[in-house]
């Protein structure tokens, strides 16, 4: 049997991923994605087209949405999932990516998007568990209805800002920041990026706000996320984009 995920942006269905019974995964456009001028495709590999893209076209794009090398692995086992099973953990993460799409199971439209306002900041006992979860379980894989992936191999989870409060997104809501935790291995990594990125900004650079922040013996950073925006009624928008690897139909290892 053929299963289906619906690709969406916004509020318009783009068009649908689907793997086959053989394993072979395909994306295609929906007709009415194609037919307006206004609508662009969602990669430089992926133009816009009628005739269905294949594996060999399409993986490339889809699996720059996951997790990468060691966090892919763990997000993977959380799940009970192969890791070179892109088209499932799509299933089980593609809630919130990078850029402005999100994909859900055909014939089931994303969540409307509510206010950021919406959700409950996390307590510091509840913020200091998930730091202690995140390197067993990336992105928070599977707890609690969560759909959420980055991509890149450094632990890091996407969240909302509260006035001023780290809150876990509601189904559909995009995220707002990104939360970066120390690096085990390398010591103080939170205080050399903060460092870096603010320097980059004092001298003209272009790059997100940053803020390190620590929570029980826990550091970590927050990222502003540059694919977001907010509206004139407060509601976070996301922005499209695509890394490299993506736009020239490559894999990223």
């Amino acid at each position: 049997m053929t299963r289906t995920l619906s690709v969406w942006w916004d509020e318009r269905r783009v068009g649908d991923l689907s793997i086959d019974p053989q394993g072979d995964l395909g994306f295609v456009y929906d007709q009415a994605w194609l037919d307006d001028e206004s609508r662009p495709p969602i990669s430089q590999s992926l133009p816009k087209r009628e005739a269905p893209f294949n594996r060999r076209e399409s993986r490339p794009f889809f699996a720059g949405l996951l997790p990468e090398e060691a966090q892919r692995e763990a997000a993977a086992q959380s799940l009970g999932i192969s890791m070179a099973n892109d088209f499932r953990l799509l299933g089980a993460l593609g809630g919130d990516v990078a850029g402005a799409l999100a994909l859900w199971p055909k014939g089931e439209a994303p969540p409307a998007v509510t206010s950021s306002d919406d959700a409950v900041p996390l307590s510091g006992v509840e913020l200091g568990d998930i730091l202690e979860a995140l390197p067993r379980r990336p992105m928070l894989a599977g707890r609690d209805g969560l759909r959420l992936s980055l991509a890149g191999a450094q632990p890091k989870l996407p969240v909302l800002l509260v006035e001023g409060q780290i809150a876990l997104p509601r189904p559909g809501q995009p995220t707002t920041h990104i939360l970066k935790p120390a690096m085990a291995r390398f010591p103080a990594t939170t205080e050399n990026e903060a460092f870096a990125m603010r320097l980059a900004a004092a001298v003209g650079l272009k790059v997100a706000p940053v803020e390190p922040r620590q929570v029980g013996h826990h550091t970590f950073l927050l990222v502003e996320r540059y694919d977001r925006e907010f509206g004139p009624d407060g509601r976070v928008r996301r922005l499209h984009q695509e890394d490299f690897c993506q736009a020239l139909e490559r894999f990223s290892n």
